[in-house]
């Protein structure tokens, strides 16, 4: 997008009808603007009837068996020496990393009367599509859907990656889903997921864009549409921010690279479910490596500890 675009065109509309534009960051990308406010428009067809019931109650069920299958895999790596048990959903102690994040504010920030957000919610992602290139995206999860219905494989996948914080999939590119020990690395991995957690929930907040079947019922979502909106995806966001931890900590050990691939499929196996566009996963991946410097600070103690377990 030029700086001497016409502005009409880069305007965006939220969920909740509020008018956002575009704000350029030089070659870093946008932030948005809020221009205005109109009436909420309606963007999905409420389905009723036995049928959409039933749905949404076996919707609901998978998505608890989900869970509970997660957390007894997360338990199954506990052992005596190991003070990590399960990631889980719950709040976890990360409060030093996080109070230390809450104190990285622009200079122009430190003012209390001026203050405008912190740094690391203004990165400048790109903008969410268009209508007309979520219409094409809407399309091509419409293929995605029916080749999901062929492939056990990725829906069990799906099932076993409902939550973000489940870390058998992380770990195994290592070689440490199964073994005791590594305390120092699953704690950094433990703590990448909590940060990344709430700060992926900020950028949701700004954009608030809908789900993709909200846009489009005839869209079918293998899991049950989480209460949040989909831009950017904090699968994508979490899954390749801890690759870059790892990556920077433990460069030389094998599978750390393998790591990026990892995020790769657990964010696309969203965009399979009808839960994220393709869009939602890219910036994903953009906000991970913009947000990467800040964990890199705020990790720094537990990065290094998990350097003396493998060196």
């Amino acid at each position: 997008m030029s700086t001497d675009a016409d502005p009409a065109t880069s305007l965006r509309l939220s969920r909740h009808g509020q008018i956002f534009t575009a704000k350029k960051l030089g070659d870093r990308g946008f932030i948005p603007q809020r221009e205005g406010a109109q009436k909420s428009l309606s963007i999905a067809v409420a389905l009723g009837g036995p049928r959409a019931q039933a749905q949404a109650q076996a919707q609901a069920q998978a998505q608890a068996q989900a869970q509970a299958q997660a957390q007894a895999q997360a338990q199954a790596l506990a052992v005596n020496n190991d003070p990590l048990p399960a990631f889980g959903d719950q709040v976890l102690a990360t409060w030093i990393e996080l109070r230390e994040l809450l104190t990285l504010v622009e200079p122009s920030d430190a003012d209390a009367k001026t203050f405008s957000g912190f740094a690391f919610e203004k990165l400048g992602i790109h903008l969410p599509p268009n209508a007309e290139d979520t219409r094409t995206e809407l399309s091509r999860l419409h293929e995605l859907q029916y080749h999901l219905r062929e492939d056990e494989l990725r829906q069990d996948e799906v099932v076993r990656q409902v939550s973000a914080n489940n870390p058998i999939d992380i770990l195994r590119p290592l070689g440490i889903e199964e073994l005791g020990g590594y305390a120092a690395t699953r704690d950094l991995v433990r703590t990448v997921l909590q940060i990344t957690e709430r700060v992926g929930y900020s950028y949701k907040a700004i954009f608030a864009r809908p789900r993709p079947n909200q846009m489009d019922p005839t869209l079918r979502p293998f899991l049950a549409n989480p209460p949040h909106a989909a831009y950017p995806s904090n699968h994508s966001f979490q899954n390749f921010s801890i690759a870059q931890v790892i990556n920077r900590a433990i460069p030389e050990v094998p599978g750390a690279r393998d790591l990026f691939h990892v995020a790769q499929r657990i964010a696309e196996n969203r965009e399979y479910a009808g839960l994220h566009y393709p869009s939602d996963t890219a910036a994903g991946e953009q906000l991970a490596r913009l947000f990467a410097p800040y964990l890199f600070q705020v990790c720094r103690y537990k990065m290094r500890a998990a350097q003396r377990e493998w060196y």
